[in-house]
């Protein structure tokens, strides 16, 4: 069976490989780039000794390219597709990352070791354990997780839950709490400030949560906190309602793109069988660590991902990362 690698090109060297072939078959193929039809082009070369061929893409306009072999040996057409794209982007690893899990240790319904081994199940590469008001949790993941010798990615996280804001805190050293007298909408300024001096990052969590009527927060409040540039990033689709992620969206591409802060796509799943795997941040790092999971989110080099109550792929983010988002879904990759 013809296989195509690597699936994502760089246009600096905008080549792939056609493997699987009999050796020294003559193939008949088109490259067509689906961003621009018109330029498909038909070529005709020989597999070498080990059944292979080279096979080059054109750079513009990139994007999903279709490699259709038309002919090889009298074999039937066989699709094949490849993503053209930047060498920055080309040379990112694509990483599924959830980094809103609750556990036993607040109001979630399973325990630590489960929730882990049910991210690991599902596909998942990077989660934070983030309990309201508690850390431990993330702790006995990352320990849990070591142990057993699993490939995830864990964060140290805790949900910081007031009356009127809950705030992710990822990577922090220890627990935070909301604190005494910050139990109002200003005393998440001083916890993302404890946030940033224990090495963390603070994502505002389900910012538009109309429909509970109990943690969405006034927009004259949202728009301060955007201004204000200590947010480091929100929540865009989380487990709220259908019709409040389409209205976090909406306010989000309301927003000027100079004031657009990096966005999140997360479960806030609170068992093995509820949103897990529904909604998950698509981020492109440099490497697989979590050091390098933070610093793409903070480039924005991320998607926001959930899937629509059809089961339909819905990523949100710049375009060349939602059409890359697609193609990797498209084609069971990650």
């Amino acid at each position: 069976m013809p296989q195509l690698s690597p699936l994502i090109v760089s246009t600096e060297h905008p080549q792939a490989v056609l493997s699987g072939l009999a050796p020294g078959a003559q193939v008949r193929f088109e490259v067509v780039p689906l961003r621009d039809k018109t330029q498909r082009r038909e070529h005709s070369a020989q597999a070498d000794a080990n059944g292979e061929l080279a096979v080059t893409l054109g750079t513009d306009p990139g994007g999903d390219t279709l490699i259709e072999l038309l002919g090889v040996d009298g074999a039937e057409k066989t699709p094949l597709h490849a993503f053209v794209t930047s060498p920055e982007l080309a040379g990112r690893l694509p990483l599924r990352c959830d980094l809103h899990v609750h556990t036993t240790w607040s109001d979630g319904k399973n325990t630590v070791e489960e929730m882990v081994q049910r991210a690991q199940a599902l596909g998942l590469d990077v989660i934070a354990i983030t309990d309201h008001n508690q850390h431990g949790g993330s702790l006995e993941a990352i320990d849990y997780a070591a142990k057993a010798g699993l490939p995830l990615l864990i964060f140290r996280g805790e949900e910081i839950s007031s009356s009127s804001w809950h705030l992710l805190a990822i990577g922090a050293s220890e627990r935070i709490g909301v604190g005494e007298g910050r139990n109002t909408p200003e005393g998440i300024y001083p916890t993302l400030e404890r946030v940033h001096a224990l090495g963390g990052h603070g994502f505002l969590a389900h910012p538009y949560w109309k429909t509970s009527g109990t943690h969405h927060l006034v927009s004259a409040h949202y728009e301060q906190l955007l201004e204000s540039g200590e947010l480091d990033g929100i929540e865009l689709f989380g487990d709220v309602d259908w019709s409040d992620n389409l209205r976090s969206l909406a306010r989000y591409l309301a927003l000027d793109p100079s004031r657009r802060p990096p966005i999140l796509a997360n479960s806030d799943t609170h068992a093995v069988g509820h949103t897990f795997g529904q909604l998950y941040t698509l981020v492109w790092a440099r490497e697989r660590s979590c050091e390098a999971v933070l610093e793409a989110i903070t480039e924005k080099f991320a998607v926001a991902c959930m899937f629509t109550p059809s089961g339909e792929l819905l990523p949100a983010g710049p375009f060349e990362l939602v059409d890359l988002a697609f193609f990797l879904h498209t084609n069971r990759v990650p």
